[in-house]
């Protein structure tokens, strides 16, 4: 950020006076960027609707993203930044991300987030939050990407995140970034948001059979401290995934009649060392699929025509879903 002809409007509540009208945040940038050479403007509200058209190296802080002042500037596709935002640049030596859409603050700046398995709804309004941030979302997974965000395990965005090592956080961890840095300057990488990363077993419904008390006690305790929940009744529609080494039993058959996951305790095991949940495909039992499909070849399909694992993996890469 560099001061030159760069004109700073600095928007307060109409008719305000002295230390009124606008936050303590907007009154420290005005005096940061006044500090730095950039000589700030203070601003009615209502003046903004006098804004006729988008002025080269014109931006305008505003407390709030909202109201008719803000929605007139934001219409004509002026830069937009929120006191932090400024706060943040100048503090922290960070540039500010060009471009037309409102910046409130940096708190996830140089991050490209994607989402998987969430309604359109929500996916819109966190990637709405992302760009306020600063950060990037991205539609698709490409190996820009940084951070999936999940509303569960188990896709194939998450997959292949799993295996590049990408960060896979819950929704709440933009909400905490969001509600985070109101407070002042935080970065979504911190260490304190890393309790939002999605737990490996997150949104899964686990049962067991053919192992000892103390095993299934294990197993239980890994389940429930990696998000899953476990237990010992198998309910149709409810249960996700059974964990058998043998494939006999009431609850393998049963299993096989709904079409749940049928894998073998290595799975559990091996998805807890990796950190996430690993594909239920390679763990299936001896002879036979772990049970629920993703998507299934069609019958008569050559062997050269079914995609291999690290074909999808690179396929994912460029452009899923």
């Amino acid at each position: 950020m560099s001061e030159g002809d760069f004109k700073m409007f600095c928007i307060r509540t109409d008719g305000s006076s002295g230390r009124n009208g606008a936050t303590k945040a907007m009154f420290d940038a005005y005096a940061n960027l006044d500090k730095e050479g950039f000589k700030p403007q203070w601003m009615f509200e209502s003046d903004c609707l006098k804004v006729e058209k988008k002025e080269k190296n014109t931006a305008y802080l505003f407390d709030h993203f909202l109201g008719e002042g803000f929605n007139h500037v934001q219409s004509l596709k002026c830069r937009i930044f929120g006191p932090q935002c400024i706060l943040s640049s100048l503090e922290h030596k960070l540039d500010i991300p060009r471009r037309s859409t409102p910046i409130f603050n940096l708190a996830l700046k140089d991050l490209v987030v994607c989402c998987s398995n969430l309604d359109k709804e929500i996916r819109e309004e966190l990637h709405k939050k992302v760009e306020m941030m600063g950060g990037e979302a991205s539609k698709t997974l490409t190996d820009q990407v940084t951070h999936l965000v999940t509303g569960e395990v188990g896709s194939k965005k998450y997959q292949v995140s799993g295996d590049l090592g990408k960060q896979i956080m819950l929704p709440l961890w933009v909400e905490k970034v969001w509600e985070k840095s109101a407070d002042g300057h935080i970065h979504g990488a911190d260490p304190l948001f890393h309790e939002y990363s999605c737990p490996v077993f997150y949104g899964l419904v686990i049962t067991v059979s053919g192992f000892d008390s103390t095993e299934r006690g294990e197993m239980k305790t890994m389940i429930e401290a990696e998000g899953g929940k476990y237990t010992g009744e198998m309910k149709v529609k409810e249960c996700t995934h059974l964990i058998i080494n043998k494939p006999k039993g009431q609850k393998y058959e049963f299993a096989r009649k709904w079409k749940m996951h049928i894998i073998k305790s290595e799975w559990l095991y091996d998805s807890v060392e990796k950190g996430y949940c690993l594909d239920e495909s390679k763990y299936g039992l001896e002879g036979r699929d772990s049970g629920v499909k993703t998507s299934t070849p069609e019958k008569g399909k050559a062997k050269s025509e079914l995609l291999s694992t690290e074909k999808v993996k690179i396929i994912c890469i460029r452009m899923i879903l």
